[in-house]
């Protein structure tokens, strides 16, 4: 049964394309483990409270989803292995 989720994540500052390229990577790394996006919220880049990885600011987004518990060990680890993404949290969501 797929439960409801939420990955924040930072894309470090890079040009509009690359960072859309990344959120795209995201969302079909969500599809392709089984899970459906409900929501995606790209709140723009924002300076970072302290300095991550050198980087001052970066692009935050939010993405919703749907899936089964057993695919978000993958999904943290797939993201984690990807160097343009400086910060991630996945969070479950009481609903």
């Amino acid at each position: 049964m797929n439960k409801n989720y939420e990955v924040m994540f930072i894309v470090k500052s890079m040009e509009e394309e690359a960072t859309e390229a990344i959120i795209t990577r995201v969302q079909d790394l969500i599809t392709r483990n089984g899970g459906t996006v409900n929501n995606l919220d790209r709140m723009g880049k924002k300076r970072l409270a302290y300095e991550v990885r050198k980087q001052t600011e970066g692009y935050y987004v939010l993405v919703e989803f749907s899936i089964e518990p057993a695919q978000i060990k993958e999904i943290d680890r797939v993201i984690k292995i990807n160097e343009n993404i400086i910060r991630h949290l996945i969070v479950k969501q009481d609903k």
